[in-house]
């Protein structure tokens, strides 16, 4: 698990305006999302609308409307292939081993599916390790981000340490 929350903590991330660019943490989270719902069943993440939705609801949660970034699902769910955890493949099951070129939300939907590691996957099943998950990505990426962020941050650390007190 330290593994994880190490490669979670450090992704590699645009700085813009002295802030890093969120949208590999509202990817995961909208990821986590799916994974709770059953919605995402296995390690193969594919560009579906419940994942564009998904990650739109959690942009305007914890973004909301930014004069620095825009929410694009296409932009993380590319360059996430840079991240060690996270593989993108042709849908014909060749793996995409550059994140240079041209994409675009249609082309990435019709051609390609992405993997997380099994084991992530199998921490992200966990309900008390989602929640841990989500306190980290929130608290790393998206503090100060937008004005409910902070207090957001403390609920979920607040449920995250009760979690862990009832298991």
């Amino acid at each position: 698990m330290n593994i994880y929350i190490q490669q979670l903590s450090n992704l590699n991330t645009a700085k813009i305006a002295g802030k890093k660019a969120p949208h590999k943490a509202i990817l995961l989270l909208a990821i986590l999302d799916l994974i709770e719902t059953g919605l995402i069943n296995s390690p193969r993440v594919e560009l579906s609308e419940q994942l564009e939705r998904t990650f739109d609801k959690n942009w305007r949660k914890y973004v909301g409307s930014s004069l620095i970034f825009r929410p694009m699902v296409a932009t993380p769910f590319w360059h996430m292939q840079n991240e060690p955890f996270y593989k993108l493949y042709l849908n014909n099951g060749k793996e995409l081993i550059s994140a240079k070129g041209q994409y675009s939300i249609k082309w990435l939907r019709d051609n390609t599916y992405a993997t997380i590691d099994n084991d992530l996957y199998e921490m992200m099943k966990n309900e008390t390790n989602r929640a841990l998950l989500r306190v980290m990505l929130i608290s790393t990426y998206l503090k100060g981000v937008h004005t409910n962020t902070d207090t957001m941050i403390s609920l979920l650390t607040l449920l995250g340490l009760f979690a862990n007190l009832a298991a």
